[in-house]
């Protein structure tokens, strides 16, 4: 019994031409690819926004006390806790502000507050000449016991100014994430 072995492999014509194939596929890509990316990562930020406040929410419920987002320059903070002296700091400037910290967040990849494109307020919110982009009084959202807050926006965009996003409550503790659409807020 004489059996032949059959040896399959790649012609190297057949490896060129994949080869070829596949760069072309990926020069086609990339650049597809790093122009989403920064709305991929502003949409991305919005919904991580929306879900720290949400986070803030139950934990002022579960733990039957206040809970504070700060909205500082380049970020967030939430304070589970108003520290050892029983009393909520203003801001993370003052040296006695010795809250709890929850989470920090800093934006990164050319995230920051702004209305980018947008040419009006979320609906209830009238525009102005200079434009608020954290209406939250002393730009703190402070959830109750209940899960109610105050209510107010923050507005983010990018660096391609190519969308924009509001996050922001109502009073009854509800949290809503809009869209820009290029006509209204979606």
């Amino acid at each position: 019994m004489n059996k032949k072995s059959k040896n399959s492999a790649f012609t190297l014509t057949e490896m060129m031409v994949a080869i070829a194939i596949i760069s072309i596929l990926v020069s086609v890509a990339i650049p597809n690819i790093i122009d989403w990316l920064p709305d991929y990562r502003l949409k991305s930020m919005a919904r991580g926004i929306r879900a720290d406040m949400q986070l803030a929410k139950l934990s002022a419920i579960k733990n039957n006390q206040s809970c504070k987002v700060l909205f500082e320059a380049t970020g967030y903070r939430i304070w589970s806790d108003p520290g050892p002296d029983g009393q909520w700091g203003d801001t993370v400037l003052s040296e006695r502000n010795d809250n709890v910290v929850l989470r920090s967040v800093v934006f990164e990849h050319g995230i920051k507050y702004g209305k980018g494109v947008s040419t009006k307020n979320v609906p209830g919110v009238a525009w102005a000449a200079t434009p608020v982009l954290v209406s939250y009084n002393n730009q703190i959202l402070t959830f109750n016991s209940r899960g109610t807050c105050n209510s107010g926006y923050v507005y983010l965009d990018n660096s391609k100014n190519t969308q924009t996003y509001s996050v922001g409550t109502f009073t009854t503790g509800m949290i809503l994430v809009q869209k820009w659409d290029g006509t209204q807020w979606d």
